[in-house]
C-alpha cells in the first residue's frame, strides 16, 4: 500500500483533527468552580501531554504506513485502529464538553465520558497488542504513553463518576 502523502498525513492525524475543535473552542477545559477528579493534575498538564501525545501518535501512524515491511492487512488493521480510537476520542470530548449554561458538566456527561474512556481503553489495548506485533520497540516507544495516558483518564472518569473529587 503506497498511500499518497495526502491520505496518509489525514489518517495519522486523525486524532489531532477530531480534537481541534473542541480545543479550539475551550469545550475540553475545566472552570475553577467544577469538581475535579482526586487525581486530576493541573490544566497546564493537559496543555502539555496531549500536544506530545499526538505527536507521537501521528509519528506512530506515519511511520507504520509507510513501513515496507508490514503487510498491507496489517495496515489496513492499523487505519481502522487510528479511526476507531479516534471517533471514540470525539465522543469522549463531545460528551465530556464544557457547558457554559451551567458553568460546568453534569452527572450524565461524567457516565457517558466513562463509556467513551471505558471504549477507547478497549481500543488502546488491540492497538497495544496490534503493535506488539510488528516487533518494532520504536514503535511500542511511540504508543505506549498514548496507551498509559488513555488507562489514566479512564480512571480519572471513575472518580468523576463515583464522586471522588476535590
Amino acid at each position: 500500500m503506497n498511500l499518497p502523502i495526502i491520505k496518509k498525513t489525514i489518517i495519522s492525524a486523525a486524532p489531532i483533527l477530531v480534537s481541534s475543535p473542541f480545543a479550539a473552542l475551550g469545550l475540553a477545559t475545566f472552570s475553577d468552580t467544577e469538581p475535579r477528579a482526586l487525581w486530576q493534575p493541573p490544566n497546564f498538564v493537559f496543555g502539555l501531554a496531549w500536544p506530545t501525545l499526538y505527536f507521537l501518535l501521528f509519528s506512530l501512524n506515519w511511520n507504520l504506513l509507510s513501513d515496507a515491511f508490514l503487510s498491507e492487512a496489517f495496515k489496513n488493521k492499523m487505519i481502522k485502529n487510528t479511526l476507531f480510537e479516534s471517533g471514540a476520542q470525539g465522543s469522549w470530548l463531545y460528551f465530556f464538553r464544557y457547558k457554559k449554561n451551567i458553568q460546568g458538566r453534569d452527572k450524565i456527561q461524567y457516565v457517558h465520558g466513562l463509556i467513551s474512556t471505558s471504549v477507547l481503553v478497549a481500543l488502546s489495548y488491540k492497538t497495544l497488542y496490534d503493535v506488539y506485533l510488528t516487533n518494532n520497540i520504536f514503535y511500542l516507544l511511540l504508543y505506549i504513553p498514548y496507551f498509559l495516558w488513555i488507562q489514566f483518564a479512564n480512571i480519572l472518569n471513575v472518580q468523576l463518576v463515583l464522586g471522588k473529587t476535590k
